[in-house]
């Protein structure tokens, strides 16, 4: 069951992930890695909440659950900022705003601060 709690996190969570990334042919016709964008992979947020962010789109689960609690697609912007439109269960469509923080080792964010229009703010963090 969604409660209001955790459609509230996951709508807030969901609206700032996305990716794009594209896969390529390499000589041989064997596979090129697939390139990554700055927020392209597992993200957490409140309550264990993971959003995954790839190729453009974006899908928020619950942690206890593994059921998809908001989709949505992504943009990045320049200057490390996230625009992600969102569309939740339990919620309107809401576009969250976010902004890229916290380059750790690898040279990625690791943080992402975001906005939803709603007005609530909320924190991402680099899963893995």
């Amino acid at each position: 069951m969604v409660t209001f709690q955790k459609s509230v996190s996951c709508a807030a969570l969901a609206s700032m992930l996305a990716v794009s990334g594209c896969a390529m042919v390499g000589s041989g016709g064997t596979p090129a890695p697939i390139r990554q964008s700055g927020v392209e992979g597992q993200w957490m947020g409140a309550e264990g909440i993971m959003s995954s962010f790839r190729g453009g789109a974006f899908e928020t689960r619950a942690a206890d659950t593994g059921e998809v609690l908001a989709t949505g697609s992504y943009q990045e912007q320049p200057g490390g900022m996230v625009q992600i439109s969102v569309q939740s269960r339990v919620r309107e469509p809401q576009t969250v705003n976010c902004l890229q923080v916290g380059v750790a080792s690898g040279g990625r964010f690791n943080q992402m601060n975001c906005t939803s229009s709603a007005g609530q703010n909320f924190v991402l963090t680099r899963a893995g």
